[in-house]
């Protein structure tokens, strides 16, 4: 049966995963994740949803607003499809697993980041991946959060445990020497929902440190809007394999890949699927897979041609070709200001070069306007209820005062 608590248990070497309840229909919300900087964080609320907290309170109490902005979110349920198609879970296994140590400057680093790219694998086996707070355990195991209404990479992990994670954009951390670190490793996700800090009261504290502006969402009126966001569903993942890699800095210093300025598209002018959007950042995180299937992350500067994006400098070794996407994303000193897109395709040789082939792009939503921040913030609301009932639980209360409470006692990093 699924839970509902209002704590966290601090996991353990050899943690295995148990997929509890049974599989529900639904239609792929793999792509339901990637709104306009939307909650990207584990605490984080865009600036387009806090202009709509800080106006009359009546403005979110309107009708007749349509579900088009996130009419995928039935998606959230949706990979629990790939739960009864038979094909076995590398997480489903409950052979005990321990971390692999993480070397202290290299656990240093980690902690130093405000985000990481994490990928888990969606339905079709496409890499996936969103930016996210993480945060590691003294034991070298790292944890994730997610809320009920944004659950994809929750769902995803207990379909496939097989997850990986970039650390590799320094902003905010005031540090630009910053090794960029890949983790790859298995995630385990229970079916049970958190409403407090708990014993991840340190998570959430570095979270408000980081991210002063989400004082608005503990404490009225904030959190008449925002209970849906404080239903966490709890991702803990225990590394395999840690490995370093130049700073972004001087990856990024080395100058546009050889050949042509990404910014300046094909010599036709048309360019792949997305150019336009990807041509927006200095460089992207690419996520492949291996040979025994296992998602692969790295920072790219992708080069658009006519045949989709170039990439072969720094495809991580052990890629096969096969389904991919490229992620670009940026947040400002604050965590605020967060936008993200994904690119999905399939990776192929062309010749001695890597190419991903675009077939979609998942583009940022909403307009950046009041009644865009409402529609988002009521599909959420609708999310998190679909969620629920679909396992027959009460919606529970948030533990709004321990939430406060530790606010109050975080002091801006």
């Amino acid at each position: 049966m699924p839970r509902i608590r209002s704590g966290l248990l601090g996991p353990g070497p050899g943690t295995s995963l148990i997929v509890h309840g049974r599989a529900l229909p639904g239609s792929d919300g793999d792509d339901v994740e990637h709104v306009r900087g939307l909650f990207a964080f584990g605490c984080g609320v865009s600036h387009q949803v806090e202009t709509a907290l800080t106006g009359p309170i009546a403005a979110m109490d309107g009708t007749g607003a349509g579900e088009g902005v996130n009419r995928e979110t039935v998606g959230v349920s949706s990979s629990l499809q790939g739960e009864e198609s038979g094909r076995p879970s590398p997480s489903s296994k409950e052979t005990p697993v321990t971390a692999t140590p993480i070397a202290s400057r290299t656990a240093e680093a980690i902690d130093t980041y405000r985000t990481g790219e994490l990928t888990t694998l969606g339905a079709d086996g496409t890499p996936l991946t969103w930016p996210t707070a993480v945060w590691r355990h003294p034991d070298d195991t790292l944890l994730i959060t997610t809320s009920l209404a944004y659950a994809q990479k929750a769902l995803n992990v207990r379909r496939d445990g097989r997850v990986s994670v970039l650390f590799s954009d320094p902003t905010g951390s005031g540090r630009a020497d910053l090794p960029q670190v890949f983790v790859s490793g298995t995630a385990t996700c229970p079916e049970e929902i958190l409403t407090g800090p708990g014993e991840a009261a340190d998570y959430w504290r570095r979270l408000f440190e980081r991210q002063p502006h989400s004082l608005g969402y503990v404490r009225a009126p904030g959190r008449w809007l925002m209970d849906w966001y404080y239903m966490r569903l709890s991702i803990t993942i225990t590394p395999d394999r840690v490995e370093t890699r130049i700073p972004l800095t001087e990856q990024l210093a080395a100058g546009p890949v050889p050949g042509q300025d990404p910014a300046q598209g094909t010599e036709t002018g048309s360019g792949p699927l997305g150019a336009d959007l990807v041509a927006r950042f200095p460089s992207g995180v690419l996520g492949v897979r291996d040979a025994s299937g296992a998602p692969l992350l790295a920072r790219v500067r992708p080069r658009a041609t006519d045949a989709g994006f170039v990439v072969e400098a720094d495809v991580p070794e052990g890629a096969v070709p096969g389904k991919a996407s490229l992620l670009v994303h940026r947040h400002d000193e604050h965590l605020n200001g967060m936008h993200n897109a994904l690119v999905r395709g399939e990776l192929h040789m062309d010749g001695e070069q890597w190419v991903l082939v675009p077939s979609k792009v998942i583009e940022p939503m909403g307009a950046g306007n009041r009644s865009s921040a409402v529609r988002i913030l009521r599909d959420a609301r609708r999310s998190t209820n679909r969620y629920l009932e679909r396992r027959g639980l009460d919606r529970p209360r948030i533990e709004w005062g321990q939430f406060q409470e530790l606010f109050s006692k975080s002091s801006p990093a």
